[in-house]
């Protein structure tokens, strides 16, 4: 098996039944059977050792074409859930997940394609700033967190190779 960074997992996972998706071209470019855990960020690849190569190489290539960012939606925003599943409706490229705050809102974490993470973010991030203000509110609001990690790393990565963390045995 081949650890692979999230939203890398996330774009191979959502692909696996599509004919022209990035998963099947992996596996026409790289001529590897390549099997994704469901339930871990990791890929099996089966093939020669240069196709494995191969395919390594085309996975840290997609691993520089992903991103992950975050986007406050805070608390006036109504049905956040539903805004997350509209976006991964509209995108197979992207996984959102939310992260409920303590005092309210949430935080929307946006992990895919590069330009489709962007889209998405633009989406979410124009849907939190079109809800209504709260009024006679004393609190402050959040500013929208706009963080970008270009590692794609979990929180389980033990590498500072990226992404890609090596093989385990």
């Amino acid at each position: 098996w081949v650890q692979v960074a999230e939203p890398v997992w996330f774009v191979l996972l959502r692909s696996r039944d599509r004919a022209n998706g990035p998963l099947s071209v992996l596996q026409a470019e790289t001529q590897c059977s390549v099997v994704v855990d469901r339930s871990s960020s990791r890929v099996r690849v089966a093939g020669t050792a240069q196709q494995a190569e191969r395919a390594q190489a085309w996975l840290w290539r997609m691993h520089e074409d992903c991103d992950t960012m975050q986007v406050w939606l805070g608390p006036h925003v109504k049905s956040p859930d539903l805004l997350v599943t509209e976006a991964e409706a509209n995108s197979l490229e992207v996984h959102v997940e939310l992260q409920r705050q303590r005092g309210g809102g949430c935080v929307a974490r946006v992990q895919g394609i590069t330009w489709e993470v962007q889209r998405v973010v633009g989406v979410l991030r124009a849907a939190a700033s079109s809800s209504p203000a709260r009024t006679g509110s004393t609190a402050a609001t959040p500013n929208p967190l706009e963080l970008s990690d270009k590692s794609g790393c979990s929180s389980k990565s033990t590498s500072s190779s990226g992404g890609r963390r090596g093989r385990e045995s």
